[in-house]
């Protein structure tokens, strides 16, 4: 909710303080683009996630995964805010 007239911006800051933004960290993701090597999967950080495919494979190395569904990120690196998390 707003209080006093607070902007979208500054409630959007807030809500990113209680997500641990370091490296190792796990967050949700929704899974947005599949290629041959990368799953990406956005996760609300402002950027997209690459996981690599070979994480989605089975024992018959089929993948396991399909766009929309819901994934945990294990963040390795954070670029500044803009940019790729991985």
């Amino acid at each position: 909710m707003r209080k006093n007239n607070q902007s979208f911006a500054d409630i959007f800051e807030e809500a990113l303080k209680s997500i641990e933004m370091k490296p190792r960290a796990t967050v949700s993701g929704i899974v947005t683009a599949i290629d041959r090597d990368w799953i990406t999967a956005q996760t609300g950080l402002g950027s997209e996630s690459k996981i690599p495919a070979t994480q989605f494979l089975n024992e018959s190395s089929e993948l396991t995964i399909k766009i929309g569904d819901e994934v945990q990120v294990a963040l390795d690196t954070i670029e500044g805010g803009i940019g790729e998390t991985g």
